[in-house]
């Protein structure tokens, strides 16, 4: 079949005109590039302080202000282990830092422990562990997460004495440092065999501290006999770590560690024996541990 065009398209010339559109979709992107992050750190990475400073504070800082409060979780360890909280310094029991809205500063307060030991300079790392709050994070570089606190000691040893400086730190970082007591004691009269003590004796001294360092001294003018250096975990339910530390007398820095565990609650351990003479403390035979019932112990 032939398809007929209307005459108007059959006599020529006829021209034939199409029109073609193009319609163009154009998809965007849409960000919102108004929103700041608050970089958190440190505000200097070191500082050296006398031990008689008294309370000090370590900055936080965060750049630029935030817009909500920021809680800055942190942590310490210390390198020495003679550095313990509670016994050379205190801490916040919160264990965070906040900088509020609108401020870049927070303060971190160390409370410094002007004690007697003779323990050298002690060396704590803090370190920025997380943040609670929106828009803000830790600076990516690791020198500003941490802060290398010195406490320079300011105690000095004297030949006329023997200083027994007692430090301990408990094994879990949540633990109540003022829950648990340990105390120590000078012994005399101790009777006792290669396996045990059968007779504690009585107390010659005793530290009245309960903050995590005990010190004894031991005069020139002292009596002259034998003694047993004691360590008592008085009370407390958590594992704890102590150094014995003996200075004077022909000891410097001699050192004694030993781990007690929560069932050592209750009991003492005997170090010794010793025997003084004018200003010789010297060992009787090699020294040995004696585990005692505190509650043995006369005085208390």
């Amino acid at each position: 079949m032939k398809r007929l065009l209307p005459s108007r398209f059959t006599n020529p010339p006829y021209i034939l005109t199409f029109t073609i559109c193009f319609s163009w979709v154009v998809i965007s992107s849409c960000s919102d590039d108004s929103t700041t992050v608050s970089v958190v750190k440190f505000s200097s990475a070191k500082a050296t302080y006398a031990e008689s400073v008294g309370t000090i504070n370590l900055t936080v800082v965060a750049s630029p202000a935030p817009a909500a409060d920021l809680v800055i979780t942190y942590t310490w360890s210390a390198t020495d282990t003679t550095a313990h909280l509670g016994g050379d310094f205190n801490l916040p029991a919160t264990k965070t830092v906040t900088i509020k809205a609108g401020q870049t500063t927070a303060n971190l307060s160390v409370t410094i422990v002007d004690d007697a030991q003779l323990d050298g300079d002690d060396l704590m790392t803090f370190t920025l562990q997380s943040i609670a709050g929106s828009n803000a994070k830790l600076s990516t570089t690791s020198a500003d997460q941490s802060f290398a606190l010195t406490i320079a000691d300011n105690e000095t040893s004297s030949p006329s004495t023997l200083q027994q400086d007692l430090v301990w730190r408990l094994s879990s970082a949540t633990a109540d440092v003022n829950a648990v007591n340990v105390d120590l004691y000078l012994q005399y009269g101790v009777t006792y065999n290669s396996t045990s003590i059968t007779d504690v004796g009585e107390t010659y001294n005793l530290s009245s501290n309960e903050t995590g360092f005990e010190t004894l001294i031991l005069n020139e003018s002292d009596s002259d006999m034998e003694y047993f250096i004691v360590i008592s975990y008085t009370s407390g339910s958590s594992d704890l770590y102590y150094t014995l530390n003996l200075n004077g007398f022909g000891y410097t820095n001699t050192n004694v560690m030993k781990k007690m565990s929560a069932d050592d609650s209750g009991y003492a351990v005997f170090y010794g024996p010793f025997t003084k003479s004018g200003s010789s403390f010297g060992r009787v035979q090699q020294p040995r541990f004696y585990s005692v019932d505190k509650r043995l112990l006369k005085g208390l």
